[in-house]
């Protein structure tokens, strides 16, 4: 038998559709990081992402003799994320903007000057700012494809679109992200 510590992902999924409650711990922690780090990106608010984790986990627990290995665990992961983070923009239904950058976000641009990292710091503020005030469809491919650098194909599995569709998509939200961005550029001179 195989030590838990060698144990495949295939043989983790086995034993939690056996009932094994240790096995799906194991499940929760390896992937609750991705799964917050992505519904944060996809709601802006860590409350939001927490409730939208705890949702996608029950979700899984219910799912997962449903899930076929046709696609990855953490493609299929992903993508339950997405509609889980899409349910509750829509249940909620508010616009909010993600918090400003905070004195963590300055230190890891690795900058010695604090006007450096001051700046750096407001560029990545107004990029998540201009990215959270896209509409759904265009929000969701920019934050798979530049937030957690996920290749078109495996964005178009996710939200079971044509890989064209993402391309598309992704160029609209390029091409706004640049308006919004210039917009507040010439607004601040």
């Amino acid at each position: 038998m195989t030590s838990r510590i060698q144990e495949t992902e295939a043989d983790v999924l086995l034993r939690c559709r056996a009932g094994d409650e240790e096995a799906f711990t194991g499940l929760v922690e390896r992937y609750r990081k991705p799964v917050l780090a992505l519904a944060f990106d996809l709601l802006g608010d860590p409350d939001d992402a927490e409730d939208a984790a705890q949702e996608v986990f029950v979700s899984v627990y219910r799912s997962l003799p449903l899930f076929r290995e046709e696609a990855s665990f953490f493609s299929w992961l992903y993508r339950i994320t997405v509609r889980v983070c899409c349910r509750l923009r829509e249940k909620r239904s508010r616009n909010k903007v993600l918090p400003l950058v905070g004195e963590s976000d300055l230190r890891r641009t690795g900058a010695a000057d604090p006007w450096v990292m001051l700046a750096e710091g407001e560029k990545r503020r107004q990029v998540r700012a201009a990215v959270a005030s896209l509409s759904p469809p265009y929000r969701e491919v920019v934050v798979l494809r530049h937030f957690h650098d996920l290749s078109y194909r495996e964005i178009a599995t996710m939200l079971k679109v044509p890989v064209g569709t993402v391309m598309s998509r992704l160029s609209a939200a390029r091409r706004k992200l640049r308006d919004l961005l210039e917009k507040e550029l010439t607004d601040e001179l």
